[in-house]
């Protein structure tokens, strides 16, 4: 279960999650993969819209019942259709099988204790069919870690949709032998009439190594295909590479 109480943010979400970098990649691998796709932790539909949009068949999953309200609200809007499942990654049960499992936006991190990461991938083999893949997203440690002094981070300011605007910050501190991360978000809110309030939430989550992500994969009777360092499928470089993209498939 993510440490971060989505059911507080479900309603400004959108505002200042405005990530997209990641979509052409997503987009252009399942339509040249094809089949069927869960997507998890798939939140406010960020990249269940588009790709619900280029007629790829989509099951998303989340763990709150708010955020998936938000999807379910647009997808009626744009008369899309997608199975929303309300679940835990770590302990979903699922009759399908799917032919591509995707966890994009670094979803993996939010996975905290090393129970919970062994859970999450041993679900993710059992709904895999027998040629299917797993693309798991996380941060690479390296590049994360230089922001995690205890101080505040400036995160961006970010334009409502309904007016005014949404400031977000960070401040987390690495507990090194573990490799968790204890801090807090927080959001200043502004309205379109100059109306303000603030929202504050702690913060927690992992950093996973390549190889720690390559070992709880295969311990699943996953095995590793590919790993990129950026959404543009440049190779994997430990001491650069903003992100980790492992791609995983069932071993023999």
């Amino acid at each position: 279960m993510p440490a971060l109480d989505y059911s507080r943010l479900a309603a400004i979400y959108d505002d200042y999650c405005d990530f997209d970098r990641d979509l052409d990649f997503f987009r252009s691998l399942l339509v040249r993969r094809g089949g069927q796709v869960l997507e998890l932790m798939a939140g406010t539909g960020r990249i269940s819209v588009p790709l619900l949009e280029a007629e790829i068949e989509l099951t998303c999953l989340d763990s709150s019942a708010a955020m998936l309200r938000v999807l379910q609200r647009k997808l009626g809007q744009r008369h899309l259709r997608a199975a929303l499942v309300c679940a835990d990654l770590s302990t979903m049960r699922l009759r399908a099988r799917f032919d591509t499992v995707i966890l994009p936006f670094q979803g993996f991190c939010e996975l905290v204790t090393k129970e919970e990461q062994r859970k999450a991938m041993g679900a993710v083999a059992g709904v895999l069919d027998g040629c299917g893949r797993f693309v798991c997203t996380t941060h690479n440690p390296a590049i994360r870690r230089r922001t995690l002094d205890g101080n505040w981070h400036a995160m961006g300011e970010f334009p409502r949709q309904a007016g005014g605007v949404v400031r977000l910050a960070l401040k987390g501190k690495l507990e090194p032998t573990r490799r968790i991360v204890e801090g807090h978000q927080r959001l200043e809110v502004t309205d379109k009439s100059g109306g303000k309030s603030e929202i504050l939430m702690p913060l927690r989550f992992s950093l996973v190594s390549a190889s720690e992500l390559s070992a709880l994969a295969e311990a699943a009777g996953l095995e590793l295909v590919s790993l990129c360092g950026d959404y543009d499928g440049s190779g994997y470089d430990e001491t650069r590479s903003p992100v980790i993209i492992a791609t995983f498939q069932r071993s023999g």
